[in-house]
């Protein structure tokens, strides 16, 4: 403790217009170095006399402040510097402590405005940084990810009652009071210092999940956002391609429902699909240009030979096309629910189904299901093209 802080402890103390003492910043969060200063605001019923004035040394800063404006929340950014704070003094009973919690958490109406301001900001620099990438403006598409980041923020910790840390708090923050996963210090900072429209997937998952898809649906063209246009993207590539092997994975026998297909090109190149667990919810179907992932109980079959895959393979995929239901998963949004690959010989279906007991087909499953008939996919309850 240095003097100056001693001093100011002893002058409250004696003092009956102050009514509380808060300690914060890095001394109050034990993020302190010999750099330090302590942080106080000195809490008075109103201001005057000697606790008026602001003051700044190099050990202490001291900064008046009334009951009246302990309890206005409404400056958001100065919000978080009562995170983590310590009440030294409370001469209320503990109305000073309360009033310094309700500055460093998010009450649930005010949790719901910020997600639906901070979230649709965050999503108008994700698309303005999508533009002027399509634009081939890579330059100013990273101004607007430099943008995104701190709208992407306010909406994270909003979506779970807390207010944003300052950015020299955030490993601090996540480190204390850790968010769920895949929200870890490293992942979040490294994403954000990177590309903040990465994050966008994992975000409209939790998003949707606390009920705020409407903003996200409010937008216009959602292919462009991350998440979907990499899916799209990778359907399209298949397209002009000739498939040189086909590999199935499961946990049964051959023609019982899949883990995953992964087709291997004319390149090399390997795409995956796969049912997965994500961003549109439980469960889709996800394609990504990747090897299929092997878990070590899978069974494992090459099955470019079998006659159907045989005749297809025949000549390129002349046409490919993701199918998007809109009602597929747990969070009630379009979501890829199949890839159609046509041929000059013939067409295929990669669905994520499962087909229960009396015969109905489960649409949206932990499991892949490979069919070449049309009346297959009707049955399934998606549109064949």
């Amino acid at each position: 403790m240095t003097d100056a802080y001693a001093e100011l402890l002893a002058r409250a103390e004696a003092d009956p217009e102050v009514v509380g003492l808060i300690l914060s910043g890095s001394k109050a969060r034990g993020q302190d170095t010999e750099h330090s200063d302590h942080d106080v605001y000195v809490v008075v019923r109103e201001y005057g006399g000697q606790w008026t004035d602001t003051t700044r040394t190099p050990g202490l800063d001291t900064a008046p402040v009334s009951l009246a404006d302990l309890a206005d929340v409404s400056d958001r950014w100065q919000r978080y510097a009562f995170r983590g704070a310590v009440v030294v003094l409370d001469r209320l009973d503990g109305q000073v402590a309360a009033l310094v919690r309700a500055q460093a958490t998010l009450s649930p109406d005010e949790a719901r405005a910020m997600v639906r301001e901070q979230l649709d900001g965050y999503i108008n620099f994700v698309y303005r940084a999508a533009k002027n990438r399509r634009a081939g403006l890579e330059d100013l598409a990273r101004l607007e990810e430099i943008e995104a980041a701190p709208w992407l923020l306010w909406t994270l910790f909003a979506l779970y009652g807390r207010v944003r840390p300052y950015n020299k708090y955030l490993r601090w923050e996540l480190d204390t009071f850790p968010l769920p996963a895949p929200w870890t210090a490293d992942h979040l900072i490294t994403s954000l210092s990177d590309r903040p429209s990465q994050l966008f997937p994992a975000l409209e998952y939790v998003a949707r999940l606390h009920g705020f898809g409407d903003v996200i649906d409010g937008w216009d063209d959602l292919a462009l956002l991350p998440g979907r246009r990499e899916l799209i993207a990778a359907a399209d590539a298949l397209t002009g391609r000739r498939i040189t092997r086909v590999t199935y994975a499961g946990l049964g026998e051959q023609d019982s429902p899949l883990m995953g297909v992964e087709l291997v090109l004319d390149d090399g190149l390997a795409y995956s699909l796969e049912w997965r667990s994500g961003q549109f919810g439980n469960f889709s179907l996800h394609l990504e240009a990747a090897p299929m992932r092997i878990c070590d109980d899978y069974r494992v079959w090459a099955v470019q030979d079998e006659p159907r895959w045989a005749a297809l393979r025949s000549g390129p995929v002349t046409a490919s096309r993701l199918i998007w239901h809109p009602d597929l998963t747990d969070l009630g949004v379009r979501a890829p629910a199949a890839l159609h690959l046509s041929f000059a010989a013939g067409e295929v279906w990669v669905v994520a189904a499962q087909q229960q007991g009396d015969g109905t087909w489960w649409l949206g499953a932990d499991d892949v299901v490979v069919t070449f008939s049309r009346d297959d996919v009707v049955r399934m309850g998606v549109d064949p093209g």
